[in-house]
C-alpha cells in the first residue's frame, strides 16, 4: 500500500555437497518466509551446495544435482521471489551463479563479472536448459520493488553497484559467503555500503553448516539502510535462521531525489527485466520505524550525536559574535527547554572565544502568565552557569500599550502576542547598547508549526536552536550535564525538562496555576517531531506518516489521535511558511533545516489541502 516489501535473508542449515538435504532446507524457510510476510527471500551464495565444495565444483554428478535442485526449486516458488546460489557449468568454465525465481520458474541466472568464475577450463557441459534462462551479469530486476544482486564475495564497488544505481535499484541483495573474521566491524560496513549506494543494502551469509577445514562462516547477515545498520543476524546460530527487514521504497527514492550526488545516476543505461510485482510487507513488524527518528538508537552513538550539535551551535555562534565584533550576547531566559539550550550554547561559546563573564547577558521578563516553577529554574538556571540574571517585568509595558490601542485586556492574540513582541523589543534595544546580538530560542519544531509571533520570538540577530526539534533538547541537555559535572546545572536541567512546556502568555489561573500548555494546544511534540521527520525525510504523504506512526505509537496514541494532530500539523507547516522566510540566521546543527536560505523552500501562499487528506 505504501512501498513497504519484506527482506528475508536466510541463513540456512547446510549440509556440505549434499544438495537433496539443502534443497529440503531451502524449501522449508522459504515457505515459512513466505508465510510470515516476505516479499522475497534470498539465501546465501552457493548455498544449494555450500559454498566450500572445493574442487568437487568441477565434478559433474554436483553440477548436475545442484541444477536439477533449482530446478526444483524454482517450480515450488510462488509470486514471492527466491534468489538462491549454486555452481553452473556453462562454455568451458563453473561460474559462481545466483538463480532469481519466481511463480513456479527460474527468470534468471546472473553471475559476477568474467573475472568473477570461481573456476575456469571446466569440461564443456551444456544445459539444455539454459538457453531458455536468460545468463548474464546484469542482475537488476522491476517487481514494484527494483532489486539488484550483487554476485562478489568481497562486495568490492564494482560494475553490479554502478549497474544497480543506473537503473535506480531500491536495494542490493549481495548472496555472500565470507569466513568470519574476529574484530571486524560488519554493521559498520554495511551502513557505509547503504550510505554511498544511497539505498537499501543486504548481505545474506552463509552459515556454521559450512566446512571448518580452514575458515568458520559465521551466518552474520546484516541490512544496512539510511546509514545505519538496521538489522545484524546474531552469529554463529547452528540451525537455520531468517533476518527480515521491512524496506521503504518510497523513502529510499525521496532520499535520492534530494540527494545531489545521484542526480546523475539513474540514467537507466539498460532496462532492469521485469518481474511479477512483489507482495508489500502486511505490516511494519520488521521496519525501522522508531517513535524518536531524531535521536540515535545508542548510548555511545547519542553521545557522539550530541557532542556534535552542541559544537556546531557553539562554533556557529562563536563565528557571529568575532564577526560582528559583538561584545555581548544577549538571551532572554524563560526557564524553559530552549531558552536553557540557548544559553548553554552562549556560555560554551563565552568559554570557548575567553570572553568575560559578563559578555552573557541573561534577562527575565515576566508577564501575565509566567509561574514561579519558570521563574525559579531561571534563576538557578544562570547561578549554576555563572550568568547574572537580570529582571525586567513587562505587565506595565503590555498595560500601557493595550490602553495605547484602545485593546480591553481580553485574552486573544493581541494579547499574547503583545507580550512576545514586547520581550523582543526590550531584548533588541538592551543588544543595542551594550553593542551585542540578540540571541533567539526558537527551536524546528516551533517554527515548523509556525508557534511563534512574528515579529516576536521569531525574530532575532542569530538563532542557535533553529534546527533543533525539541524531543531532542532534554538530550542534549542531560549531555552537557554530564559533561559539566555541576551538581547544580544537573539539579536545575532536570527541574526544566519536568516543568510543562507553555509560552506563558495567559494570565494564570487560581492559586498561580498555569493556564496555557503547548501540547494540549497543537499537540505532542513527539508526535509532531515524528510527523516532520518523515515529511522532511522521506516526502511521506500523510496517510502513510499516519500508517507509520500507528506502529510507532501502538499503545500510546490511538489512530483518531494520530489523525487529528497530523491534520494540525499539515495545516500550520504549509500554512505558517511566512514566519519561516523571514527566520534569522543560524546554523543547521540539527539533522534537517527549515531555512529558507537552502534547508527548505515553498511559497508561503501554497494549498495545505493536500497535507490534510488523511
Amino acid at each position: 500500500m505504501f512501498g513497504f516489501y519484506r527482506i528475508a535473508a536466510v541463513t540456512p542449515r547446510v549440509v556440505v555437497a549434499d544438495v537433496a538435504a539443502n534443497l529440503r532446507e531451502h524449501l522449508a524457510a522459504y515457505r515459512q518466509a513466505v508465510e510470515n510476510g516476505a516479499s522475497i527471500v534470498v539465501f546465501p551464495e552457493l548455498s544449494l551446495t555450500g559454498a566450500t565444495c572445493g574442487d568437487l565444483f568441477r565434478q559433474d554428478v554436483l553440477l548436475n544435482a545442484a541444477w536439477k535442485a533449482a530446478q526444483d526449486f524454482a517450480a515450488a516458488t510462488e509470486n514471492v521471489p527466491a534468489l538462491f546460489g549454486l555452481p553452473v557449468a556453462h562454455g568451458n568454465a563453473v561460474f559462481d551463479a545466483v538463480a532469481v525465481a519466481a511463480n513456479g520458474k527460474l527468470v534468471k541466472l546472473v553471475v559476477g563479472c568474467s573475472n568473477e568464475e570461481i573456476f575456469c577450463n571446466h569440461t564443456d557441459m551444456a544445459f539444455s536448459d539454459v538457453s531458455g534462462i536468460a545468463f548474464d551479469n546484469h542482475g537488476t530486476f522491476d517487481g514494484g520493488l527494483r532489486f539488484s544482486v550483487e554476485v562478489s564475495r568481497e562486495r568490492e564497488w564494482g560494475d553490479s553497484t554502478i549497474d544497480a544505481l543506473e537503473n535506480c535499484a531500491d536495494v542490493i541483495l549481495n548472496p555472500s559467503a565470507e569466513p568470519f573474521v574476529p574484530g571486524r566491524d560488519y554493521a559498520a560496513e554495511v551502513a557505509a555500503l547503504s550510505e554511498r549506494f544511497g539505498g537499501v543494502y543486504v548481505t545474506v551469509a552463509a552459515g556454521t553448516g559450512e566446512s571448518t577445514t580452514d575458515a568458520v562462516y559465521g551466518g552474520n547477515s546484516r541490512i544496512g539502510d539510511r546509514g545505519k545498520c538496521v538489522a545484524q543476524a546474531e552469529p554463529f546460530e547452528r540451525g537455520t535462521n531468517i533476518l527480515y527487514y521491512d524496506l521503504d521504497a518510497g523513502a529510499v527514492r525521496f532520499r535520492r531525489r534530494s540527494d545531489i550526488r545521484f542526480f546523475d545516476s539513474c540514467l537507466g543505461i539498460s532496462t532492469p527485466d521485469a518481474i511479477a510485482p512483489l507482495p508489500e510487507s502486511p505490516d511494519l513488524r520488521y521496519a525501522y520505524n522508531p517513535a524518536a527518528p531524531f535521536l540515535p538508537d545508542d548510548a555511545e552513538s547519542r553521545a557522539r550525536f550530541c557532542s556534535d550539535v552542541l559544537n556546531i551551535q557553539t562554533a556557529g555562534l562563536a563565528k557571529r559574535v568575532e564577526h560582528t565584533g559583538a561584545k555581548a550576547m544577549v538571551l532572554g531566559i524563560s526557564g524553559g527547554l530552549d531558552s536553557t539550550l540557548a544559553l548553554v550554547a552562549a556560555v560554551r561559546c563565552r568559554e570557548l572565544l575567553g570572553m568575560p563573564r559578563e559578555a552573557v547577558r541573561a534577562y527575565t521578563l515576566p508577564g501575565f502568565g509566567t509561574t514561579n516553577q519558570t521563574h525559579s529554574n531561571a534563576e538557578d538556571l544562570c547561578r549554576a552557569l555563572d550568568v547574572e540574571l537580570k529582571e525586567i517585568d513587562i505587565t506595565a509595558a503590555c498595560r500601557q500599550h493595550f490602553s495605547d490601542l484602545g485593546h480591553d485586556g481580553r485574552a486573544d492574540a493581541a494579547f499574547e502576542n503583545a507580550q512576545a513582541r514586547e520581550r523582543t523589543q526590550i531584548l533588541m534595544d538592551v543588544a543595542n547598547m551594550c553593542g551585542g546580538i540578540l540571541i533567539g530560542t526558537g527551536d524546528l519544531s516551533e517554527i515548523a508549526l509556525g508557534w511563534c509571533t512574528y515579529n516576536g520570538d521569531q525574530m532575532a540577530m542569530y538563532s542557535v536552536n533553529g534546527s533543533v526539534p525539541k524531543t531532542l533538547i532534554p538530550v542534549l541537555l542531560e549531555y552537557e550535564a554530564s559533561c559539566r559535572k555541576n551538581s547544580a546545572f544537573t539539579e536545575v536541567v532536570r527541574n526544566i525538562i519536568g516543568t510543562p512546556i507553555s509560552p506563558e502568555l495567559l494570565p494564570l489561573g487560581e492559586g498561580g496555576a498555569l493556564a496555557q500548555k503547548t501540547e494540549d494546544l497543537v499537540g505532542p511534540y513527539e508526535l509532531h517531531d515524528f510527523f516532520l521527520y518523515h515529511l522532511l525525510g522521506s516526502g511521506a504523504e500523510p496517510k502513510k506518516i499516519a500508517y507509520l506512526a500507528e506502529a510507532a505509537f501502538a499503545g500510546r496514541y490511538s489512530r483518531e489521535v494520530i489523525e487529528k494532530w497530523l491534520r494540525v500539523f499539515g495545516k500550520r507547516f504549509i500554512t505558517q511558511e511566512f514566519k519561516r522566510s523571514a527566520m534569522p540566521d543560524g546554523a543547521a546543527a540539527g539533522i534537517f533545516s527549515l531555512s529558507p536560505r537552502g534547508g527548505f523552500m515553498m511559497p508561503s501562499d501554497a494549498s495545505a489541502a493536500l497535507w490534510r487528506d488523511i
